[in-house]
Formats: structure tokens, C-alpha cells, sequence
């Protein structure tokens, strides 16, 4: 009797966690492929969202960006003074290793980058691969005046 009920408890327990989703708090993420070809797939099935980086908690201005390389705009995030040490630890640490690294929101990945220098300027631009720039923009403004 006591092994049904240590059964059946264990049985209830992971049908519990395996129901829960994974949240992921809204920021930058380090992310592992799981195999080679893996990493550019952009639905969370080809890698890892592995250790957070750095959250919204330090941006403390969003704006749109245009670039003379690229032919889009971009969604650029400024740092707080505490914010822009992280980053630029962040960056250095990760783009001497040529890591990948994600931007989430809403628990989606919206975009993958990849290292490639330290960035010391407490900004990051980028574009969102899978998400409508313009809305994105609204909602991440949003998030950003409601802090101060």
C-alpha cells in the first residue's frame, strides 16, 4: 500500500513540474546550440537558454536606431551606469570565447547575436528576427518608462 502511494505521489509530482513552463525573465541570456546546425533555428528547439545575462532592471532608455550598414532599423537599449559595467564585463567575457548570446521577451527569443568584441559604450542595438519591430518597440518602451 505504501508503495502505491509513494508511486503514485512521485507520479503526481512530475506530471506537476513537467507542466510547468519554463519563464524566462525579460533580458539578455547566454545560449548553447545543441548540435551544429542548431543554433540559427529560431523556435527555441535548437539550443539552450542557458544563464542570464543582464535584465530590464538596467536599461534605462530605448529609442530606434538606423544604421549606415544595415538597411532596417534597430530597437538600441541604453544601460544605467551599473547596467553598462555588466555589459561591458558581459561582452568582453563572452565575445574572447565567440559566444552566442539571445534577447527574450515575453519568454520568446526574439533574437540571437553573436560575440565578436567587448562593447563599452553601455548600448546594444539589434533587430528582432521573429517579432514585429514597431510593437515590439511599444511594448519594450512601456516596460522602460514604467520603471522610473
Amino acid at each position: 500500500m505504501s508503495k502505491k502511494i509513494l508511486t503514485l505521489t512521485i507520479l503526481f509530482i512530475s506530471l506537476i513540474l513537467n507542466a510547468q513552463e519554463l519563464k524566462n525573465v525579460n533580458g539578455w541570456y547566454l545560449i548553447e546550440s545543441k548540435n551544429e546546425e542548431s543554433i540559427n533555428e529560431q523556435n527555441n528547439e535548437g539550443y539552450f537558454i542557458k544563464d542570464q545575462l543582464i535584465t530590464f532592471e538596467y536599461v534605462k532608455n530605448i529609442k530606434k536606431v538606423s544604421s549606415k550598414t544595415r538597411p532596417y532599423k534597430q530597437i538600441q537599449l541604453e544601460f544605467d551606469k551599473a547596467g553598462s559595467l555588466i555589459w561591458e564585463k558581459i561582452t568582453n567575457e563572452y565575445a574572447l570565447q565567440k559566444r552566442q548570446i539571445c534577447f527574450v521577451f515575453d519568454n520568446q527569443v526574439i533574437t540571437i547575436v553573436g560575440l565578436s568584441s567587448k562593447i563599452s559604450s553601455g548600448k546594444v542595438s539589434f533587430y528582432p528576427d521573429n517579432y514585429d519591430l514597431e510593437k515590439l518597440y511599444r511594448e519594450l518602451k512601456i516596460i522602460v518608462k514604467n520603471k522610473k
